[in-house]
């Protein structure tokens, strides 16, 4: 499983960018006037991705200290949201998760 480019990404959307101290990591596509709102709000959000991650697993890993059966619910939501963004395997999420 390859990692994603770290961050933080920046969103320079005036040059239709989301973009790293290295390199270029997406290209936005914009849907013209009517959208320039949306697609602004879209490239925040790709942007964000990355510490967006990061505070997902950090919640995780603090929600299993204190945990509760509503936490228990939102964790999952969680891990699922994990796995989906780094297209892993949930076993070595819980794995990384026990090992914090």
């Amino acid at each position: 499983m390859s990692q994603h480019t770290p961050g933080p990404w920046i969103n320079a959307f005036d040059l239709g960018e989301i973009i790293n101290a290295q390199r270029v990591i997406a290209r936005l596509l914009r849907g013209g006037p009517m959208y320039v709102a949306e697609d602004e709000a879209n490239a925040r959000l790709i942007a964000a991705a990355p510490e967006l991650l990061e505070a997902l697993k950090g919640l995780l890993t603090a929600t299993l200290v204190e945990g509760t059966s509503e936490n228990l619910i939102k964790m999952e939501v969680a891990r699922k949201a994990i796995v989906k963004a780094e297209g892993r395997d949930p076993v070595s999420l819980q794995e990384e998760i026990d090992r914090s």
